[in-house]
Formats: C-alpha cells, sequence, structure tokens
C-alpha cells in the first residue's frame, strides 16, 4: 500500500486588521510600527510583503513587543496570548496580541563588582551608560553585559562570566 500526502498551496492572504488588549503606556501606532507585519493599505504598494499574513511573522512580532516594552522600563511585560484569525471570505487576516504591561521602573542604583582578584571592577565602569533614576531598559543592560564580557575574554580570561543580578522594590518600581 502507498500513503500520498498532497500539499497545496494556498493563496497569500493580507494583514487586514492588527489589534492589540491591554496597551495602555503605548498607542497602537508605536506598536505596529516596531512589526514586521503590517495592515494592508494602498498606499503601502512598495512594502507589499509586510501586508502578507505569514505565521512566523507573528513570533517575531511578539519578541519585537516584548524587547520594545522591557527597553521603556518595563521587566514583567508580557504578551499572554497572540493569535490570527481568517476572514470569512478566506482573504485577510484579523491579528490580535493580548498583552500584559506590569509596572514601569527606574534604576535605584548600579554596582559592578569582581570577585575575581586579577580583574578589577573600576576598569569596567565606562560600559555603564546608565545611571540611578534612569528608566529600566533591559536591552541597555544586557548589551553593557555583554561588551564587558567580550573585554574580560580578550584579556585572555575567556573561562570568566559576567552576571546581571537585578533585584526589584516593587514597592517603588525601582530596580
Amino acid at each position: 500500500s502507498i500513503i500520498v500526502f498532497e500539499i497545496k498551496e494556498g493563496s497569500k492572504t493580507k494583514i487586514e486588521k492588527i489589534v492589540f488588549v491591554g496597551n495602555k503606556t503605548f498607542s497602537d501606532d508605536q506598536l505596529k510600527d516596531i512589526m514586521s507585519m503590517k495592515e494592508a493599505r494602498i498606499w503601502r504598494f512598495w512594502d507589499y510583503d509586510s501586508q502578507i499574513y505569514r505565521e512566523d511573522r507573528v513570533e517575531v512580532d511578539v519578541d519585537a513587543i516584548t524587547k520594545f516594552y522591557k527597553s521603556k522600563g518595563f521587566p514583567f511585560f508580557v504578551v499572554t496570548s497572540s493569535h490570527a484569525e481568517m476572514s470569512k471570505d478566506k482573504r485577510s487576516h484579523f491579528c490580535t496580541f493580548i498583552m500584559e504591561e506590569g509596572d514601569r521602573y527606574n534604576i535605584r542604583n548600579i554596582s559592578l563588582v569582581s570577585e575575581v582578584p586579577d580583574i578589577k571592577a573600576d576598569d569596567y565602569k565606562n560600559y555603564i551608560r546608565f545611571k540611578s533614576r534612569d528608566v529600566y531598559d533591559e536591552t541597555l543592560i544586557y548589551d553593557v553585559r555583554d561588551k564587558i564580557r567580550k573585554e574580560v575574554s580578550l584579556k585572555e580570561n575567556s573561562f570568566i562570566n559576567v552576571l546581571v543580578d537585578i533585584k526589584y522594590d516593587e514597592e517603588k518600581n525601582l530596580i
């Protein structure tokens, strides 16, 4: 006996509408600007591909929205659900992102500590580009960690790890 899998390519569908639920701090337009998916519009003819629904783009955009929020002071931001629904005429999709922002945090204090005798923490203070009272920016914090890690490994210390230890003061929204 033979088993045959028949694959049929469906037609491309446009993104009719992108909806956000739970965003309070940033507008729908601000969030749509950072996404790879775009709502289908006649005037967006030069960017046709971004208007076509692709399932893999949903996860890419969840990551983009999450990074955006975490770079703007929201360490506990999460997209709790994302889904796409095809229209009845099967020509377009409606995409919905449900999120919880959490509270916005600022930085209270920054310290750089070395537990390795040959490595002086003060030698790396110039890498820290943020200060107390700045808005928490997870992207910036981990960029600094990566730069220090690279610099330490270039000085023949390739087995030394650089860790970020974040403590939250949830009463005062400080890190």
